[in-house]
Protein backbone atom coordinates (compact mmCIF):
# COMPACT_ATOMS: atom_id res chain seq x y z
CA UNK A 1 0.00 0.00 0.00
CA UNK A 2 1.14 3.21 -0.83
CA UNK A 3 2.11 5.44 2.42
CA UNK A 4 -0.02 9.20 2.59
CA UNK A 5 2.74 10.79 2.05
CA UNK A 6 2.60 14.08 0.81
CA UNK A 7 5.38 16.77 1.65
CA UNK A 8 8.43 15.12 -0.58
CA UNK A 9 7.99 17.64 -3.95
CA UNK A 10 10.88 19.79 -4.49
CA UNK A 11 10.30 23.13 -2.83
CA UNK A 12 7.77 25.49 -4.99
CA UNK A 13 9.30 29.42 -5.84
CA UNK A 14 6.33 31.27 -5.15
CA UNK A 15 5.32 33.47 -7.95
CA UNK A 16 6.06 36.66 -6.16
CA UNK A 17 9.65 35.86 -6.85
CA UNK A 18 9.50 34.81 -10.65
CA UNK A 19 11.22 37.04 -13.21
CA UNK A 20 9.72 38.41 -16.83
CA UNK A 21 12.24 37.65 -19.27
CA UNK A 22 12.94 39.50 -22.46
CA UNK A 23 12.27 37.05 -24.90
CA UNK A 24 9.79 34.62 -25.11
CA UNK A 25 9.14 31.63 -22.80
CA UNK A 26 10.31 28.47 -24.00
CA UNK A 27 9.60 25.47 -21.97
CA UNK A 28 10.49 21.46 -22.83
CA UNK A 29 7.94 19.91 -22.15
CA UNK A 30 8.68 16.38 -22.21
CA UNK A 31 6.55 13.34 -23.82
CA UNK A 32 6.41 9.75 -22.25
CA UNK A 33 4.52 6.96 -22.21
CA UNK A 34 4.75 3.90 -20.37
CA UNK A 35 7.56 2.64 -18.27
CA UNK A 36 8.72 -0.68 -19.60
CA UNK A 37 11.00 -2.28 -22.16
CA UNK A 38 9.68 -3.37 -25.87
CA UNK A 39 9.28 -0.35 -27.82
CA UNK A 40 10.29 3.58 -28.62
CA UNK A 41 7.02 4.37 -26.23
CA UNK A 42 8.26 2.33 -23.28
CA UNK A 43 10.93 3.75 -21.08
CA UNK A 44 12.82 1.23 -18.82
CA UNK A 45 12.52 2.07 -15.08
CA UNK A 46 16.24 2.76 -14.82
CA UNK A 47 16.57 5.00 -17.38
CA UNK A 48 13.67 6.82 -16.58
CA UNK A 49 15.14 7.06 -12.94
CA UNK A 50 18.37 8.53 -14.40
CA UNK A 51 16.86 10.57 -16.53
CA UNK A 52 14.77 12.35 -13.67
CA UNK A 53 17.71 12.50 -11.41
CA UNK A 54 19.64 14.06 -14.15
CA UNK A 55 17.33 16.92 -14.43
CA UNK A 56 17.33 17.48 -10.38
CA UNK A 57 21.22 17.45 -10.74
CA UNK A 58 21.34 19.96 -13.66
CA UNK A 59 18.86 22.50 -11.63
CA UNK A 60 15.37 22.26 -13.52
CA UNK A 61 12.23 23.35 -11.85
CA UNK A 62 9.44 20.92 -12.53
CA UNK A 63 6.38 22.71 -13.84
CA UNK A 64 3.42 21.88 -12.86
CA UNK A 65 0.06 22.72 -14.90
CA UNK A 66 -0.61 25.88 -13.88
CA UNK A 67 2.83 27.08 -13.54
CA UNK A 68 3.15 25.97 -17.01
CA UNK A 69 -0.17 28.01 -17.93
CA UNK A 70 1.56 31.28 -15.90
CA UNK A 71 4.76 30.85 -17.83
CA UNK A 72 3.43 30.62 -21.18
CA UNK A 73 0.69 33.38 -20.47
CA UNK A 74 2.46 35.77 -18.51
CA UNK A 75 6.22 35.60 -20.16
CA UNK A 76 7.68 34.84 -16.59
CA UNK A 77 9.57 31.95 -15.04
CA UNK A 78 10.16 30.96 -11.80
CA UNK A 79 14.10 30.16 -13.08
CA UNK A 80 15.72 30.04 -15.96
CA UNK A 81 15.94 26.49 -16.17
CA UNK A 82 12.75 24.99 -16.08
CA UNK A 83 11.20 21.27 -17.28
CA UNK A 84 7.37 19.62 -17.64
CA UNK A 85 7.40 16.44 -17.50
CA UNK A 86 4.05 14.83 -18.98
CA UNK A 87 3.27 11.18 -19.36
CA UNK A 88 0.63 9.71 -22.15
CA UNK A 89 -2.03 6.89 -21.92
CA UNK A 90 -2.13 6.72 -17.74
CA UNK A 91 -0.01 3.01 -17.95
CA UNK A 92 -0.17 1.53 -14.51
CA UNK A 93 3.39 1.63 -14.21
CA UNK A 94 3.23 5.55 -13.70
CA UNK A 95 1.46 3.80 -10.09
CA UNK A 96 4.02 0.93 -10.13
CA UNK A 97 7.15 2.09 -11.12
CA UNK A 98 6.69 5.68 -11.90
CA UNK A 99 6.18 6.94 -8.32
CA UNK A 100 8.71 5.61 -6.34
CA UNK A 101 10.96 7.57 -8.95
CA UNK A 102 8.61 10.89 -8.77
CA UNK A 103 8.83 10.92 -4.87
CA UNK A 104 12.40 10.03 -4.11
CA UNK A 105 13.68 13.12 -6.54
CA UNK A 106 10.63 15.16 -5.58
CA UNK A 107 9.55 15.65 -9.43
CA UNK A 108 6.19 17.51 -10.40
CA UNK A 109 4.62 15.35 -13.42
CA UNK A 110 1.65 15.56 -15.67
CA UNK A 111 0.23 11.98 -16.67
CA UNK A 112 -3.05 12.56 -19.24
CA UNK A 113 -5.56 10.10 -18.29
CA UNK A 114 -8.05 8.01 -21.15
CA UNK A 115 -10.95 8.39 -18.59
CA UNK A 116 -12.76 5.29 -20.17
CA UNK A 117 -10.07 3.10 -18.66
CA UNK A 118 -10.89 4.23 -15.05
CA UNK A 119 -13.67 2.57 -14.56
CA UNK A 120 -13.02 -0.53 -16.21
CA UNK A 121 -10.30 -2.05 -15.23
CA UNK A 122 -10.86 -5.61 -16.80
CA UNK A 123 -11.11 -3.79 -20.48
CA UNK A 124 -8.01 -1.96 -19.73
CA UNK A 125 -5.97 -4.08 -17.82
CA UNK A 126 -2.35 -1.87 -18.64
CA UNK A 127 -4.18 1.63 -18.09
CA UNK A 128 -4.12 3.05 -13.81
CA UNK A 129 -8.01 2.47 -12.75
CA UNK A 130 -10.49 4.82 -10.36
CA UNK A 131 -8.71 3.36 -7.18
CA UNK A 132 -5.15 3.59 -7.94
CA UNK A 133 -5.48 7.25 -9.15
CA UNK A 134 -6.91 7.66 -6.00
CA UNK A 135 -4.11 6.06 -4.29
CA UNK A 136 -1.52 8.24 -6.18
CA UNK A 137 -3.26 11.93 -5.75
CA UNK A 138 -3.40 10.48 -1.85
CA UNK A 139 -0.09 10.04 -2.17
CA UNK A 140 1.32 12.93 -4.01
CA UNK A 141 -1.41 15.67 -3.43
CA UNK A 142 -0.03 18.33 -6.03
CA UNK A 143 3.29 16.52 -6.95
CA UNK A 144 1.68 14.33 -9.74
CA UNK A 145 -1.53 16.09 -11.65
CA UNK A 146 -3.57 14.39 -13.60
CA UNK A 147 -5.35 15.72 -16.93
CA UNK A 148 -7.22 14.50 -20.19
CA UNK A 149 -6.24 12.25 -22.60
CA UNK A 150 -9.79 12.29 -24.45
CA UNK A 151 -12.15 9.75 -22.96
CA UNK A 152 -11.44 7.16 -25.84
CA UNK A 153 -8.21 8.02 -27.22
CA UNK A 154 -9.48 8.13 -31.08
CA UNK A 155 -7.65 10.25 -33.52
CA UNK A 156 -9.33 13.65 -33.05
CA UNK A 157 -8.44 14.54 -36.79
CA UNK A 158 -11.11 12.00 -38.17
CA UNK A 159 -13.76 13.06 -36.33
CA UNK A 160 -16.53 15.19 -36.54
CA UNK A 161 -16.38 18.68 -34.40
CA UNK A 162 -19.54 17.45 -32.25
CA UNK A 163 -17.96 14.13 -31.32
CA UNK A 164 -14.72 15.47 -30.68
CA UNK A 165 -16.03 18.15 -28.44
CA UNK A 166 -17.93 15.10 -26.77
CA UNK A 167 -14.63 13.24 -25.95
CA UNK A 168 -13.11 16.14 -25.11
CA UNK A 169 -15.73 17.83 -22.78
CA UNK A 170 -16.57 14.59 -20.91
CA UNK A 171 -13.50 13.88 -20.24
CA UNK A 172 -12.43 16.79 -18.36
CA UNK A 173 -16.09 16.81 -16.63
CA UNK A 174 -15.15 13.39 -15.43
CA UNK A 175 -11.66 14.44 -14.41
CA UNK A 176 -12.83 17.56 -12.17
CA UNK A 177 -15.49 15.93 -10.65
CA UNK A 178 -12.96 12.73 -9.28
CA UNK A 179 -10.33 15.21 -8.64
CA UNK A 180 -12.55 18.28 -7.33
CA UNK A 181 -9.71 20.35 -8.97
CA UNK A 182 -9.56 22.76 -12.12
CA UNK A 183 -8.19 20.61 -15.71
CA UNK A 184 -6.66 22.95 -17.83
CA UNK A 185 -4.82 20.40 -19.97
CA UNK A 186 -5.80 17.93 -22.72
CA UNK A 187 -3.07 16.20 -24.91
CA UNK A 188 -4.32 15.09 -28.38
CA UNK A 189 -4.15 11.25 -28.67
CA UNK A 190 -1.38 10.37 -31.02
CA UNK A 191 -1.09 14.13 -31.90
CA UNK A 192 -3.77 13.81 -34.46
CA UNK A 193 -5.58 16.69 -34.76
CA UNK A 194 -7.02 19.44 -36.94
CA UNK A 195 -8.47 23.40 -36.61
CA UNK A 196 -11.79 21.20 -35.51
CA UNK A 197 -9.76 19.75 -32.61
CA UNK A 198 -8.56 23.65 -31.28
CA UNK A 199 -11.84 24.64 -31.53
CA UNK A 200 -13.54 21.81 -29.11
CA UNK A 201 -10.42 22.37 -26.97
CA UNK A 202 -11.10 25.53 -26.27
CA UNK A 203 -15.18 25.33 -26.05
CA UNK A 204 -14.28 22.23 -23.31
CA UNK A 205 -12.66 24.44 -21.33
CA UNK A 206 -9.36 23.77 -21.79
CA UNK A 207 -6.15 26.16 -21.54
CA UNK A 208 -3.77 23.86 -23.00
CA UNK A 209 -3.46 21.21 -25.35
CA UNK A 210 -0.13 19.08 -26.31
CA UNK A 211 0.47 18.15 -29.73
CA UNK A 212 3.41 15.46 -30.88
CA UNK A 213 4.94 18.34 -32.91
CA UNK A 214 8.28 18.18 -31.83
CA UNK A 215 10.53 21.37 -30.08
CA UNK A 216 10.09 23.93 -27.02
CA UNK A 217 6.71 25.13 -26.41
CA UNK A 218 5.83 28.87 -26.98
CA UNK A 219 3.04 30.79 -26.29
CA UNK A 220 3.52 31.48 -29.99
CA UNK A 221 2.56 28.14 -31.31
CA UNK A 222 -0.94 28.73 -29.52
CA UNK A 223 -2.12 27.47 -26.47
CA UNK A 224 -4.23 24.69 -27.78
CA UNK A 225 -1.17 23.89 -30.29
CA UNK A 226 1.87 23.42 -27.83
CA UNK A 227 5.27 21.36 -28.77
CA UNK A 228 6.53 18.38 -27.09
CA UNK A 229 9.99 17.13 -27.06
CA UNK A 230 9.53 13.42 -27.26
CA UNK A 231 11.77 11.08 -25.29
CA UNK A 232 12.94 7.78 -26.58
CA UNK A 233 14.82 5.25 -24.80
CA UNK A 234 18.69 4.52 -25.01
CA UNK A 235 19.65 8.30 -24.58
CA UNK A 236 23.11 9.12 -22.53
CA UNK A 237 23.19 11.58 -20.00
CA UNK A 238 24.62 14.44 -22.77
CA UNK A 239 22.32 13.39 -25.52
CA UNK A 240 19.27 13.79 -23.22
CA UNK A 241 20.03 17.15 -21.36
CA UNK A 242 20.98 18.79 -24.87
CA UNK A 243 17.63 17.41 -26.34
CA UNK A 244 15.56 18.83 -23.09
CA UNK A 245 17.67 22.08 -23.75
CA UNK A 246 16.90 22.00 -27.74
CA UNK A 247 13.81 20.39 -28.36
CA UNK A 248 15.58 18.44 -31.04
Amino acid sequence: MVKQQVDHGQTRIPLSKWVHTQTDVHIPILMYHDINTGNSLQMPEQQLNNQMHWLKDAGYYFLSPKEAYIALTQNKLPQKKVVWVTFDDGYKSMFTKGLPIFKAVGAYVTINLITSTLNDPQKCPLQINKAQMDKMVAATRTTVSMESHTVSHLDMNTMPLAQQQKEMADSRTELRQLLHQPILTVAYPAGHYDADSVTAAKEAGYKMALTTTPGLATASQGLLQLHRVRINPGLDKDQYLELVKTGY
